[in-house]
């Protein structure tokens, strides 16, 4: 071997395996350094992670290889069906390993389709997705982000349908559209009781006054407010009622002409999803497949108004930004007056604001360290790129990562002031109002030991392939290579290798040359 020259990935396993036998102390680092992505590959990981409970034991060890990399879309599909090509070479044992394999369909291409995939392994789903942001409140966690979305999904003799936002409005004539015979509506705890005290004198949609409190089921929901001085956590409870779609109509008069159908947010009784059983007749037919295709078709005619960006000014993009920031501060910074107190859970989701707003102006550079390294390396790193660290600054006892994103947010404020045009407009994009994007996807599982026998139908494009051990197995073999999204020509590969064995090493090492990761002697 000339010293070097790039490895397969089976030797470079090998090679790792060897040093998790001998010093799996500098196995990750090993690992990082040795494994060459392409230099336009996004969010490239490589790292090894011990799975067992014994050192010097290469089976106690994985190694997980990640990252996307965009692709011309014929290349794409042509590396999709390879994939499922070298897949079908692998001899899988029985209930080792599950299959997944997703296909995907332009709306012009499936309405011309003749066949699902195979009754009683997949799933298909259409859907329609809108998303708008409110341009008068601030970005801070997608409080202010609206998503509208219809989902229709066909699973073996079942047929749901869910809607959300503006699709609501168009939630009945889909019933209608497709002659749906079950609602599941979930009613307020006021609308309960009146419901309970009217059915003792007088069946509610059949039920009796014991029948209806038996169907009834309670559940909570968590919901946030946020101001610039707070966040606040609300819990509320509700119920949830199956009943016929024939019966919505008496029901919606009981409750006093309330529209269940109606999408209002100071409206908790309303029609949450709808459905459908098809009789064995309708199975063997092609029925299931007309009621997709006419799914399909209804949710293409719905269109909503003020496409584009809201196009809101740059000083209504600045002063939100720093709101935002102020916000922010008041979080991170525990000497501040009106600091803000987070309900669980939500640092999480603040440390991804910051690192939204970090990597919009400062790239991905600046925010991938983050998890792996400690407070004085990555504030080392952040000098590196130009942050000047503040002379002292009272930790307070925080952890180790709400320091660390404190010193990024303090980052990011130095950019700000430095480069204030360019975060203000990326400020001004984050409001899209796009217009609602229609995908329609099967997708099928099967036991590995029958990977051959997948097949994609003429007229779909293969999504992504995923060949997973269940979480219980000691070995963590698992393989993933996709599209990151519809929209995108991008391939997406996710996998881990057991240092000891893995049946699909062949494959994972097939994936690793095909997008243009190498490892080094």
């Amino acid at each position: 071997m000339i010293e070097g020259q790039p490895i397969r990935l089976s030797t470079f396993v090998n090679e790792l395996a060897g040093v998790a036998r001998s010093n799996p102390q500098e196995l990750n680092e090993v690992a990082t350094q040795k494994t060459v992505f392409p230099t336009d590959a996004g969010h490239p990981i490589a790292e090894t992670r011990r799975i067992g409970i014994k050192d010097n034991n290469a089976s106690g060890y994985i190694l997980g290889i990640h990252t996307h990399r965009t692709f011309p879309e014929e290349e794409l599909e042509a590396m999709l069906q390879q994939a499922l090509d070298q897949s079908k070479k692998l001899r899988l044992p029985w209930r080792k390993y599950r299959v997944d394999l997703k296909q995907t369909w332009e709306p012009e291409d499936f309405s011309k389709e003749s066949s699902l995939p195979p009754y009683g392994s997949s799933k298909t789903t259409v859907t329609s997705t809108a998303t708008t942001i409110n341009p008068d409140s601030v970005r801070m966690i997608n409080s202010n982000k609206d998503t509208q979305q219809a989902e229709i999904e066909l699973e073996g003799n079942t047929m749901l349908v869910r809607a959300d936002g503006r699709f609501r409005s168009r939630l009945k004539d889909i019933a209608s559209g497709l002659d749906l015979q079950t609602a599941t509506v979930r009613l307020s705890p006021d609308d309960t009781d009146r419901l309970i005290e009217l059915s003792r004198t007088t069946p509610i949609a059949g039920l009796s006054s014991d029948q209806l409190k038996r169907k009834l089921q309670r559940n909570t929901q968590a919901t946030f407010t946020f101001t610039p001085d707070s966040i606040t956590q609300i819990t509320e409870s509700f119920f949830m009622l199956d009943l016929k779609t024939t019966d919505v109509p008496s029901l919606e008069r009981r409750l006093g002409g309330v529209d269940l159908y109606k999408a209002d947010g100071n409206q908790t009784s309303q029609i949450i999803e709808l459905s459908k059983q098809y009789a064995l007749d309708e199975i063997l037919t092609t029925k299931r497949l007309e009621d997709v295709k006419k799914a399909s078709d209804i949710l293409r005619g719905i269109y909503f108004s003020a496409y584009g960006n809201y196009n809101i000014s740059p000083d209504k993009a600045k002063d939100l930004l720093n709101e935002e920031l102020q916000m922010l501060q008041s979080i991170y910074d525990p000497t501040a007056e009106k600091q803000l107190q987070l309900p669980p859970n939500m640092p999480l989701l603040v440390g991804d604001v910051v690192k939204k707003l970090a990597t919009e102006l400062l790239k991905e550079e600046i925010t991938e360290p983050l998890e792996n390294l400690s407070v004085e390396d990555y504030v080392q790193f952040l000098t590196s790129k130009g942050y000047i660290p503040p002379e002292s600054q009272t930790q307070d006892s925080l952890p180790d990562t709400t320091i660390k994103e404190r010193h990024l947010l303090q980052f990011y404020k130095q950019a700000y002031n430095q480069q204030p045009a360019e975060a203000i407009d990326l400020y001004q994009k984050g409001y899209p109002n796009t217009r609602p994007l229609i995908t329609i996807d099967a997708e099928t599982i099967r036991d590995g030991a029958r990977i051959k026998k997948l097949k994609v139908l003429s007229l779909a494009k293969i999504f992504s392939l995923q060949i997973r051990q269940p979480a219980s197995s000691s070995s963590k073999n698992n393989f993933g290579f996709g599209r990151t999204a519809h929209d995108r020509n991008e391939a997406q590969l996710s996998t881990t290798t057991n240092l000891g064995r893995s049946e699909l090493l062949p494959l994972q090492e097939w994936a690793c040359n095909r997008i243009g990761i190498t490892f080094s002697h």
